[in-house]
């Protein structure tokens, strides 16, 4: 039987006797006492094919100093490019495995430039396969976004005819999908890598099962994800025993631990503990590549309430990646998590000074990652990544309020203001405590998950930042709490608005007043108990579903309106908003363009209309609305009543309006079922239609609906107000820490200012009246935010009646309450309070009066002219 070359040794797994037959020739080659070029080479190649052998076996230090030693001898030879290359590779790929990373990135790179000199039918094929393996290093390293483009870049290059090659880099850009929590996207190009390697004779398909079972299980297919590991067990089961086999067995109990964490975490202990004492078999009880392993059951320990055992397993694995691996970049998503972790474990243990400690060494880390990974990408990739990151429930649980302060002044709205900027932000934003303004106070909101009763409850909170610069959070109540009374807000609103149009219904159990008065105590009134006496002016800004709750209209233990006790309240999206210094338009110093449609034809026979704006029924009142507001907005102003293409009317505007009006229907769609509880845009794309404006009936092109992805478009850049005069146009998909998707995110990304938007829906009988006296008083005193929030103070005060009017309360806060103006620059000082606003029909009966009045002076005037004439010429004729 003829011997068995080392490379068919290596081939066949047999790593130990291709060692064995790879040293005899290597001391062979080193016993001649002078070595031919030709030699030379082939002592290199033994020592690159030796490396390789000791990378299989896991002996790291013996492979790099094979392939150390072999890169060092070809650098003497004459040789071709990409041979010099391939040894560059391997030795990275050495450098990588044993956490030197910094190295490992050099080599790689270096071994580019020696890939672009190379000539060949080939050179193209391994220069790719290069910038794969330093993309991978990459995304080890935490450099996520040149990964990215690497990945994205190879997949789109690869052809069609490269079967295998197209199956890795569908892999690889899982890898990273699943590294930025795209969860959705990964499932598919791990499904697509896994039918490509099946048809690949000989692949080993189960590292691409493993990736697919953990996008499938984070996405919530605990079933689909159970099957890809079943199948990835069979596969390695078919493999001789090798440090691959174990570290594929380890990974598939990784993942069994995973899986059963949450609700099994004894279990999940166990899975953990097995697959770092296989790993142990092959590898030093220091490598890197384990520090994984005893995370997870430091992580499984704190589950089951052994607090020394997890501190000892978190801290020992961040201690294995911080000495053995070089190169990890501050903000690496493995070290923010696991740093959470430790913290996490001295909050649940009562360790009050560690957990402080533990808590701003891990906050640090997580903001590091939130600014890496909202730096580049798509919007929709980043907004994937941010519904699964939790920056602000450790601080919020832990106490730590100056530290929750600065994470949310520095990142709340980051994505939305790097969006809208030019130049993204992507360092810390410089501001001071303090700095608000005179009887100012800022009330940033945060929605957080505090542990209870062994799993997480969704709550809210507010930090509270004075005048003075002094700081306090205040816990508010949680979030299913919230979403109960704002949906029997929304059931008594139904109510009146369907007895108002003149039906006869049953009333719903909760009265307004019990509504609105528990939510004010439950999430406002912790806050006011913390101001000082003298505050006039309050900046909030909401998060979660607290977007959605009328601050204007709640009601306190006397009965009396919130907007009773404040001169003004503003709305941002962060902190950041109040110091944005673009210049806008004042509402006098531009043009208005006042857009409305009031005429709606039906749409059930179309089938190219969506179902939920079938039927949209005229507003007789919008031309009204329209010409009232036209006769005191400025010269140059224009007015388009049922234009005929009102989409590309909106599009192929020129820019330079201070103010666009747009009355028409607007729509929100409610989600239900698992679109309600969504986790990922690329498995749910229909989030971002949720809402929209409907314009018109389709035609030419256009469907009729401008979506917030069309709104984004539009050149509102100098634009100072947009009111959305329409239904629900507040209403979104909330994103904690980002605002609500939907249409008052796609008018902040077109550039607006400020924009006036509703929260329910509106009688369109009483905005027009509304609108005018709003537009009336702003011109006076350019302040939008504060003349919204004294007019609805005044009309509430008006009509909401007598306590226990329920009838009369109801129908005032159906009619001033839904409205809000969300704000954008910095705050203007408080105005003097305006005398009682003149509503349009008011304004017009004054102007009617007047006429009468000129007509009457008029004409008694020519009557006594005519009469002094006639008795002229009757003097005349005596």
């Amino acid at each position: 039987m003829t011997a068995r070359s080392p490379a068919e040794l290596y081939q066949a797994g047999e790593y130990q006797e291709a060692v064995m037959e790879l040293q005899s020739r290597e001391k062979e080659l080193n016993s001649e006492p002078q070595l031919e070029s030709d030699d030379s080479l082939e002592l290199a190649n033994t020592r690159l094919a030796l490396g390789m052998c000791y990378l299989a076996l896991g002996e790291e230090s013996a492979a790099l100093e094979s392939l150390t030693a072999a890169e060092r001898g070809l650098t003497s030879l004459d040789i071709e490019p990409s041979v010099r290359a391939n040894a560059l590779d391997l030795l990275a790929r050495a450098q990588q495995q044993s956490g030197q990373l910094t190295k490992a990135e050099a080599a790689f790179r270096e071994a580019l430039s020696w890939r672009e000199k190379a000539e060949g039918p080939d050179s193209a094929y391994w220069l790719g396969v290069t910038r794969d393996h330093l993309a991978l290093l990459l995304l080890a390293a935490g450099s996520y976004q040149e990964s990215g483009k690497i990945l994205n870049a190879s997949l789109e290059a690869t052809p069609e005819n490269e079967p295998e090659l197209l199956a890795q880099r569908h892999h690889y850009l899982a890898r990273y999908l699943l590294t930025i929590r795209n969860y959705h996207r990964a499932i598919v190009h791990g499904r697509t890598s896994l039918e490509i390697a099946r048809t690949v004779e000989g692949l080993d398909v189960a590292s691409y099962l493993d990736v697919l079972a953990l996008a499938q299980f984070r996405s919530g297919d605990q079933a689909g994800a159970e099957a890809s590991l079943l199948e990835s067990l069979e596969h390695l089961r078919q493999q001789p025993d090798s440090l691959h086999r174990a570290r594929g067995e380890a990974e598939i109990l990784n993942k069994v631990g995973e899986f059963a964490l949450s609700t099994e975490p004894a279990m999940a202990l166990e899975a953990f503990q097995e697959a770092l004492q296989r790993l142990k078999q092959w590898l030093p009880a220091d490598h890197p590549s384990l520090a994984t392993y005893h995370n997870n059951i430091g992580l499984a320990a704190m589950k089951n309430g052994d607090y020394v055992l997890a501190e000892r397993e978190i801290r020992h694995a961040l201690n294995l990646i911080s000495n053995q691996i070089d190169g990890l970049q501050l903000g690496h998503q493995r070290q923010a998590e696991w740093k959470q972790n430790l913290a996490w474990n001295a909050l649940l243990s009562g360790n009050a000074s560690l957990a402080s400690e533990e808590t701003r060494a891990a906050c640090l880390e997580a903001e590091a990652t939130l600014q890496h990974l909202l730096a580049e990408g798509t919007e929709r990739e980043r907004l994937n990544f941010l519904a699964h990151f939790d920056l602000y429930s450790l601080p919020a649980c832990a106490g730590e309020v100056d530290v929750l302060h600065r994470l949310l002044a520095n990142n709340k709205g980051r994505l939305l203001d790097n969006l809208i900027s030019s130049k993204q932000e992507t360092g810390e934003f410089p501001f001071h405590q303090g700095n608000l303004g005179r009887n100012r106070v800022f009330v940033d909101f945060v929605r957080y998950r505090k542990p209870s009763s062994g799993s997480w409850t969704a709550a809210y909170g507010a930090v509270v930042e004075l005048a003075n610069g002094e700081v306090s959070f205040v816990p508010l109540g949680e979030e299913r709490v919230l979403l109960r009374w704002l949906t029997a807000l929304s059931e008594r609103l139904s109510y009146r608005s369907l007895v108002i149009g003149g039906q006869e219904v049953e009333p719903p159990v909760i009265r307004m007043e019990a509504t609105l008065r528990k939510l004010h105590e439950l999430f406002l009134a912790p806050v006011l108990a913390t101001l000082p006496a003298e505050t006039q002016t309050l900046v909030f800004s909401p998060d979660g579903s607290l977007h959605f709750l009328p601050f204007a209209v709640l009601l306190d233990g006397e009965g009396k309106f919130f907007n009773d006790r404040f001169r003004n309240v503003l709305f941002v999206s962060s902190r950041r908003d109040l110091f944005d210094g673009k210049a806008y338009k004042t509402l006098q110093g531009g043009r208005w363009d006042l857009v409305g449609i009031s005429r709606f034809e039906t749409r059930v026979q179309n089938p190219d209309v969506p179902w939920f704006i079938e039927d949209l029924g005229d507003l007789p009142f919008v031309p009204d609305e329209l010409k009232s507001l036209k006769a005191i907005a400025p010269e140059g102003s224009r007015e388009f009543l049922d234009p005929t293409h009102p989409e590309e009317l909106l599009r192929n505007m020129e820019p330079g309006a201070a103010v666009l009006h747009l009355a028409s229907h607007a729509f929100f769609r409610d989600p239900d079922g698992e679109e309600a509880a969504w986790t990922d845009l690329d498995a749910h794309p229909e989030i971002l239609l949720r809402s929209g404006l409907a314009l018109s009936h389709p035609q030419d092109g256009d469907d009729g609906i401008l979506y917030p992805y069309e709104i984004a478009q539009l050149p509102l850049e100098q634009t100072r107000l947009v009111t959305l005069s329409a239904c629900h146009t507040g209403l979104g998909t909330p994103l904690a820490g980002e605002g609500v998707l939907g249409l008052r995110r796609a008018f902040a990304l077109a550039g607006a200012q400020s924009l006036l938007l509703t929260l329910w829906q509106v009688p369109d009988e009483s905005t027009a009246d509304f609108m005018f006296s709003f537009y009336q008083e702003a011109l006076r005193t350019e302040c939008p935010s504060q003349t919204l929030w004294s007019l609805q103070s005044q009309l509430l005060r008006r009509d909401g009646g007598l306590p226990g009017d329920d009838a009369a309360l109801e129908e005032a806060v159906l009619r001033y309450g839904p409205f809000l103006i969300t704000h954008r620059g910095p705050i203007r000082e408080v105005q003097p309070k305006p005398a009682a606003a003149k509503t349009s029909s008011q304004v017009f009966w004054w102007r009617y009066l007047l006429w009468i009045a000129v007509f009457a002076i008029t004409t008694l005037v020519l009557t006594w002219i005519a009469g002094r004439r006639n008795r002229r010429r009757l003097l005349a004729s005596d």
